[in-house]
């Protein structure tokens, strides 16, 4: 009779290799993306509203405070810097759509 275990252990061993090294990185950075997309979306949504809320002119500072508070209480694991660049992305999606919209 063949014994098959050093068989059965070498392709356990490449399978685990394969899951370390390609599938578990491949997951993980598509929760990151999925993570980011949602925190995006989040960002336009509330400067969308904070644009509602505070539209006086020179309020831009108040609709900053509020979106990074909101933001920051929805607890995306991201971290202050992040969020800002985020804010500031979404402002200038905003501004961009604005901006055609006129045109039009």
């Amino acid at each position: 009779m063949i014994d098959l275990t050093p068989v059965i252990q070498a392709l356990t061993g490449l399978f685990a290799a394969t899951l370390t090294a390609v599938v578990i990185p491949l997951v993980r950075s598509r929760l990151c993306a999925e993570r980011l997309e949602r925190a995006r979306d989040w960002a336009r949504i509330i400067v969308t509203a904070a644009e509602k809320l505070f539209p006086q002119p020179g309020s831009g500072r108040e609709k900053k405070v509020y979106v990074l508070d909101f933001l920051s209480r929805l607890n995306l694991s991201l971290s202050g810097d992040e969020l800002k660049v985020l804010v500031e992305c979404a402002v200038c999606e905003l501004t961009a759509k604005g901006e055609r919209l006129c045109r039009s």
